[in-house]
């Protein structure tokens, strides 16, 4: 449903035209969703080309995601550093005006696209914080890139602990950003901590994944979208392609360990053939969900919508336990 609102500023009104033209709706408002209004991910392209030509200022296509209304980008390009922030290795995807919690996040770890911010709707839905975990690389191109799926996650956990010290841990992935979670509940239950809830968006193993799957498709950008990106900034993509391709061969080499957790769940792709596979790597309870849609539209906003439900069963608040988490925590 439209929401309307008139724009209150030059670049409110700039980017609400760009949203206009490119949706092909004269309606919109500042307040309107790009996503909620029908925008698709191969038209980012256009509005990013659009913005470039009529401001000056080439932005990601990242901070569109985490700002989807004209209102919102237009304060985040005026903001300048915002733009920035949204290819952070942390992101805060929950809404920071509301109310805050003193419920541990709920972690989510990016899948072969680099980028935390399909797991959106999780935070739109869920009462408990969410934060995304982003490729390494994505604001420094000298910043080193792991070789290996286990030293990534391990590079990942640092970056937890900067935010989150202390478990019990709460931790999601889609794709390899479940392989990644796995991983990393892994690690971090080996040095003592409670993986409270490990939550596997359809990962594969090994083979399943293949050491060509990185296309621009594979990883979640439509093959247009992604040679007008490539035309728009040659150099980062380039570099971003590296590291996405670095990032399928280090998952399609991992082996995965065994975990112990206090919850898990396994949420099926319909195009998964084995959707049990990954049991004997997870060491107690397990639930088993199937969506409607394949593998590689689990992102789309309304599969993760339909996420988001599963897993708010599976998250009791914690502070009721909190004698048992000191203990096993120590």
């Amino acid at each position: 449903d439209s929401v309307g609102g008139d724009p209150r500023t030059e670049t409110e009104a700039t980017v609400l035209a760009v949203f206009r033209h490119v949706l092909d709706n004269d309606t919109l408002g500042v307040d309107d969703d790009y996503f909620v209004a029908g925008g698709t991910s191969l038209q980012l392209a256009q509005v990013t080309a659009a913005l470039q030509t009529r401001m000056g200022t080439r932005i990601p296509i990242a901070v569109i995601f985490s700002h989807p209304s004209p209102a919102g980008l237009a304060a985040a390009i005026d903001a300048g550093t915002d733009a920035l922030a949204a290819l952070a290795p942390v992101v805060e995807l929950t809404d920071p005006a509301r109310t805050p919690t003193a419920e541990p996040p709920l972690w989510t770890v990016h899948p072969a696209s680099g980028l935390a911010l399909a797991y959106r709707p999780l935070a739109d839905t869920l009462a408990v914080p969410v934060v995304g975990l982003q490729l390494p690389g994505l604001l420094d191109s000298a910043a080193p890139m792991p070789a290996t799926l286990a030293d990534l996650a391990a590079v990942h956990i640092e970056a937890l602990r900067r935010h989150q010290p202390h478990g019990p841990y709460r931790l999601a992935g889609w794709s390899v950003g479940g392989q990644l979670a796995h991983e990393m509940a892994r690690q971090l239950a080996e040095s003592g901590d409670v993986i409270e809830l490990l939550a596997l968006l359809d990962p594969r193993i090994g083979v399943d994944i293949g050491v060509d799957a990185f296309t621009a498709e594979g990883a979640g950008i439509d093959p247009e979208m992604a040679a007008r990106l490539a035309a728009i900034d040659p150099v980062r993509y380039a570099d971003y392609q590296r590291r996405a391709q670095m990032l399928v061969t280090a998952a399609a080499a991992h082996e995965p360990g065994v975990v112990d957790v206090r919850t898990a769940i396994y949420v099926a792709a319909r195009d998964n053939t084995d959707p049990y596979r990954w049991d004997p790597m997870v060491v107690g309870p397990m639930s088993h969900e199937v969506l409607t849609v394949d593998h590689a539209d689990i992102g789309d906003p309304a599969a993760m919508t339909v996420v988001a439900g599963m897993l708010a069963l599976l998250l009791p608040p914690v502070r009721d336990r909190e004698a048992t988490d000191h203990q096993e925590n120590r």
